[in-house]
């Protein structure tokens, strides 16, 4: 039988377990409030999209597409469309929506 710590390797070359240094501190109140602002429309220029419709959780904080629809488009995630009739997006701008995870997170001690 093999463990699933069985490598070629062998198993001392795991990185070291996470402690308390390994993370940012951040000021809660703060988060919250950059939470709020991540979800809310108050900050694009037509005011009806928001940081969330290009870089949703459900998403990996990105989009899906390999060209982002933004501001005017329908729906989330590779579901997104330009929209449809006389509102649909005529000009596409070429740029994409990255993902946004562990953007402030400290760099790793373990490199491989």
């Amino acid at each position: 039988m093999f463990s699933c710590l069985a490598t070629a390797a062998g198993a001392g070359d795991l990185p070291p377990a996470l402690t308390a240094a390994d993370f940012l501190q951040f000021d809660r109140d703060q988060a919250a409030l950059g939470h709020s602002l991540f979800y809310d429309t108050i900050l694009s220029g037509n005011r009806n999209i928001s940081c969330a419709h290009c870089h949703h959780p459900d998403f990996g904080t990105g989009d899906g597409l390999s060209l982002g629809i933004g501001e005017g488009g329908q729906g989330l995630g590779p579901d997104r469309t330009p929209g449809a009739g006389l509102s649909r997006i005529a000009k596409r701008i070429p740029r994409n929506a990255p993902g946004l995870w562990n953007l402030g997170a400290r760099r790793a001690r373990y490199v491989s």
